[in-house]
């Protein structure tokens, strides 16, 4: 990293905490630091930094610094105190860090930045753009150029689009956050079971005799047979329901499954992205848009006695609980339910079914960054650029090579301990004692390894035939010669029976964010609709959705909710013409 003279430094540091104005997509209007922070203490802060930078770089010698260090590390996946597993032991053999974990969360990852407490290094666990740019702007976030250039550069190559975007749109200027889940296609190897949509119990869908569909109309008249089948065989008189939710995701159970049932991406400021054409369209304000269909079936699901009203008040724990009792019998996400599928003519779109080109991941969201409170900055960057190299994201999602996973015959493979709770289908608690996956977002997860196989083995063809639930593969040999979901569902993609998207176009992930007054006001309006959405899930007639859902359009345009929505569509207007000079 090249040396700065403090007034240098603090010149630079000073304009990153301007925040990005709407219109231009790049800086349109700024804010000045919103925390009360003063120039003196700002300036003291980056002092520090460069104390700690000069003493580091002058022990270096131009060699990987691995002197003993402890950093602390903002994640939600570990227990507070030091990180102590066979993950955490390699990582401080091999870059000398120790680390100490801030056990954190949606909420106290906002009370940490608010007191200017965020630990050295840490993600940004489902925050909004907003909340992002507010961070920025108070100055507790470490401007990473010179870090990236001098210690970053498995980063640099792994995820070029998404650090462009990080600059350019989120810090104006300057890198302050590194996004995760960076994804490149890989049509020739189908996920094990696709990863978000409608995924229904196989087993029933079977018992009432596979019926044929054609639309989602009929798939709710296929859901009331499995239902009224599934209820038949309880003996507990435990109630029984084709469709839940829970509410301390916000409205996810609403935004995921049935717009990217219909092509579409969810985005930041309430709005979703059509995944084809590159348009945008607002949740709210879209009264034919497919986010007031999604709840017009939700609406549907539950008239017909489908949709579990406890959906609407309960958690997300809850609602696994259900699952995995068979209280509810469809689920949003594979990863809790090995013997759910999507079926034949449900949807025309099968989201999902393998990785996507997503080059800018996550955007802001399970973002990685460094505080300014962190005193061993060219440390921390190194350990972020470690668990981007392939050898550090093998360890992150498959544990210590020759203990949890080597190859075997030239091939990559899970083995000992690991493998044994592989097979038995629980190795969660297995992985989080040695630190497996711990770590997931600290890392783009694009690597592709020299060997050519995946950076996590339980990705690989072979592991996925292996592996496959008795569920998942009596459904997939009653569709052909296969082995798992996946395959499945990219023949029926093959011969022309479904579509998937492949691509998120790069234009509706680089979108601007628009200023701090109608990001607020976006954020009101989500709230107020998650505070209104039972007005219209459980909707007694045609008649009373309509007028609930016209009042929850009049209600939020009376907020100023439309001019806000206008920035955004301005700004994905620029975007648009500003795709063609991202790195692809």
């Amino acid at each position: 990293m090249k040396k700065k003279t403090i007034s240098t430094v603090l010149s630079a540091f000073l304009c990153g905490t301007l925040l990005i104005g709407c219109g231009s997509g790049n800086a349109a209007g700024t804010v000045q630091s919103t925390d009360g922070s003063s120039a003196a203490g700002i300036a003291e802060s980056v002092e520090t930094q460069a104390s700690a930078s000069e003493t580091a770089e002058s022990s270096s010698s131009g060699e990987l610094d691995k002197s003993p260090i402890t950093l602390t590390l903002g994640i939600s996946q570990a227990e507070d105190g030091e990180w102590d597993c066979a993950v955490a032991e390699q990582i401080k053999e091999a870059t000398g860090i120790t680390l100490n974990i801030v056990k954190v969360d949606h909420d106290k990852m906002k009370v940490l930045a608010a007191g200017g407490d965020l630990p050295d290094l840490f993600w940004l666990p489902e925050l909004s753009m907003m909340d992002v740019s507010s961070i920025i702007s108070s100055g507790q976030l470490l401007p990473l150029d010179d870090l990236l250039e001098e210690y970053g550069q498995d980063i640099l190559k792994n995820e070029p689009t998404a650090i462009q975007y990080s600059k350019k749109i989120v810090g104006d200027g300057t890198t302050y956050i590194l996004p995760c889940a960076v994804k490149k296609a890989e049509p020739d190897n189908p996920l094990q079971n696709g990863f978000v949509g409608f995924f229904t119990r196989y087993d029933y869908y079977k018992a009432i005799g596979s019926p044929e569909m054609n639309g989602e109309d009929e798939y709710l008249d296929v859901l009331r047979q499995i239902q009224d089948y599934a209820q038949s065989q309880r003996t507990d008189g435990k109630k029984v329901y084709a469709l839940s939710a829970w509410t301390d995701w916000g409205a996810w159970p609403y935004i995921i499954p049935y717009p990217f049932s219909h092509g579409y991406t969810n985005l930041n400021a309430n709005f979703l992205g059509n995944c084809e054409t590159g348009e945008v369209e607002n949740e709210f304000l879209e009264e034919d848009g497919v986010f007031w269909k999604g709840m017009k079936f939700f609406n549907k699901a539950y008239r017909m006695g489908l949709f579990d009203p406890e959906g609407l008040t309960q958690k997300w724990q809850q609602y696994c609980d259900k699952i995995e009792n068979g209280l509810v019998l469809t689920n949003y996400l594979t990863r809790n339910s090995p013997n759910t599928v999507l079926l034949p003519g449900a949807f025309e779109i099968l989201p999902d079914i393998y990785d996507y080109d997503l080059a800018c991941g996550y955007q802001v969201n399970d973002s990685r960054a460094i505080s300014t409170n962190c005193k061993y900055p060219e440390r921390a960057m190194q350990l972020l650029n470690y668990l981007e190299t392939d050898e550090g994201a093998r360890l992150i999602f498959n544990g210590v090579q020759g203990e949890d996973w080597d190859y075997v015959d030239g091939v990559p493979q899970p083995i000992g301990e690991r493998l044994k709770y592989l097979n038995s289908g629980d190795s969660y608690e297995y992985d989080s004692k040695r630190g497996i996956n711990t770590l997931e977002y600290f890392c783009s997860g694009v690597q592709q390894p020299e060997d050519g196989y995946p950076v996590k083995l339980t990705n690989t063809k072979n592991y996925k035939m292996e592996h496959a639930t008795p569920e998942q593969q009596e459904f997939a040999a009653d569709y052909g010669d296969f082995k798992y979901p996946g395959q499945v569902y990219d023949q029926w993609v093959k011969d022309g029976i479904g579509k998937t998207c492949s691509v998120v176009p790069v234009s509706l992930q680089i979108i601007g964010p628009c200023s701090e007054e109608a990001q607020q006001i976006q954020s009101n309006g989500e709230q107020y609709f998650n505070s209104n959405l039972s007005k219209v899930v459980l909707a007694e007639s045609d008649e009373q959705f309509e007028k609930a859902k016209q009042d929850i359009i009049s209600d939020l345009k009376a907020m100023g909710y439309e001019n806000a929505a206008n920035e955004f569509i301005e700004n994905a207007k620029v975007a648009k013409e500003e795709a063609a000079s991202f790195e692809n």
